[in-house]
């Protein structure tokens, strides 16, 4: 498991990449720390920096003292170090979505829980330790075979072929995927116009090198 050193008031301390459980105790900090950025909660940013670091050392540190520079350089040395290193199209699909009114503090490692347990039956004590590419893969995987068979069954029923006037045939339409798994939009080809005449520059029209010196 990578690990890194990170400097703080004159003394050193080594940081492991966080496991699953952990990982996703430092993915709820962030995203309270990010939403207090989006508001100008200043007290809520300097909070959550302080819980983020703390929570990434294990160690509960007294952050006021400590030059800013050497906070945020050993902020963004742990993002890193906590950051999956493959770039997952599931984790790209999270959208910020309004919480279900049973929602509470920590809930997002009891779901994680759930999903793979459900799927593999592993001890608590081994799910908790997965390294985060290895658990954000395999919850993945088990997304896409559960929409897949959500599919297959959606083909079986008859809400899934629509009659068509026109053609006096029943044509079906597929269950929606979600954005993670449907195929980026096409941009559309470049459009050329052109320019009327009439609001063309006039003069004599000078060009120069990358590397030279522009005509003054």
């Amino acid at each position: 498991m990578p690990l890194i050193k990170v400097t703080l008031g004159n003394k050193q301390y080594t940081v492991k990449r966080a496991a699953l459980r952990k990982w996703l105790l430092l993915e709820d900090i962030k995203e309270k720390l990010l939403k207090a950025a989006e508001v100008g909660d200043r007290l809520g940013v300097v909070e959550n920096i302080y819980s983020y670091i703390s929570a990434a050392i294990d160690f509960q540190l007294e952050l006021n003292d400590l030059p800013w520079y050497e906070i945020s350089n050993t902020l963004q040395l742990l993002f890193n170090l906590n950051s999956p290193t493959l770039e997952f199209p599931f984790l790209k699909s999270i959208i910020e979505d309004q919480k279900a009114v049973w929602d509470y503090e920590g809930r997002t490692w009891f779901i994680w829980l759930h999903l793979i347990a459900e799927k593999y039956g592993w001890e608590i004590k081994y799910i908790s330790e997965l390294d985060i590419d290895n658990a954000i893969g395999l919850a993945q995987e088990i997304a896409i075979e559960a929409q897949l068979e959500r599919e297959w069954e959606w083909q079986l029923n008859e809400l899934a072929y629509q009659y068509d006037e026109a053609t006096k045939k029943s044509i079906f339409k597929p269950l929606p995927r979600p954005a993670w798994m449907s195929p980026a939009p096409r941009m559309s080809p470049e459009t050329k116009h052109k320019v009327k005449s009439n609001i063309m520059p006039v003069g004599m029209i000078l060009t120069w090198k990358q590397d030279e010196t522009p005509p003054s």
